[in-house]
């Protein structure tokens, strides 16, 4: 059956780190093993025992193969989770105001809050739709999650995570379309995540073909 565990975490940690010393990215090469520090020990839903820092070195990867080569994107997609899930604080993170201000964008719920309630989740998106770098990399953390959700979700969360991603995920499109560097990027995220619900729909019943 296939997993999350596509590509071997330490050729992707090998990689990110070459890319990143080559063009001088210091944000990100600090990310990096701050980020593997971080979520040392821990593990992606579901039953397959993937390592956590899997999920942010794909995101990373993913930036890079997308031509997103950019130090901030980079490094806060190395730490998009440090904050939420490891108990770090945003003056812990080893890198710039900038990255610090996206990780905390991206942190749901943002420091306080009720994630479940609607008005929560509706002013969670609206900021990150305020924060193009955020933006991109909320894309592709949604990209990399729907890629392999069916291994790892209940049927009720898929419909929920369908749901959301299609009235909050999907609109931060428009905030890439803003800028030409991220044509290429947006029009392949796009690509990804639609193809992937709708399939995901289709098997679900979600949604049935036209006759």
């Amino acid at each position: 059956m296939p997993t999350e565990r596509i590509f071997n975490e330490e050729h992707m940690y090998t990689f990110v780190k070459g890319y990143a010393t080559n063009r001088n990215m210091p944000q990100t090469l600090n990310a990096l093993s701050f980020a593997r520090n971080s979520h040392k020990g821990q593990e992606r839903q579901g039953a397959e025992n993937i390592p956590y820092i899997i999920h942010p070195l794909n995101m990373a990867c993913h930036a890079i193969a997308l031509g997103i080569a950019d130090d901030n994107i980079l490094a806060t997609a190395l730490l998009h989770d440090v904050c939420e899930d490891c108990g770090v604080k945003p003056e812990e993170l080893p890198v710039g105001d900038k990255v610090r201000e996206n990780v905390v964008t991206l942190s749901h719920p943002a420091w306080g809050g009720d994630p479940n309630r609607p008005e929560e989740i509706k002013a969670y998106y609206d900021r990150i739709g305020q924060n193009k770098e955020a933006a991109v990399v909320k894309l592709l953390d949604r990209c990399n999650n729907v890629s392999f959700m069916a291994f790892a979700y209940s049927e009720e969360k898929l419909r929920r995570y369908i749901s959301e991603t299609r009235e909050y995920v999907l609109p931060l499109l428009g905030v890439l379309k803003q800028d030409p560097k991220f044509n290429d990027a947006q029009f392949l995220l796009k690509y990804h995540i639609c193809s992937v619900i709708g399939s995901i729909e289709a098997t679900l019943n979600v949604k049935r073909p036209a006759l």
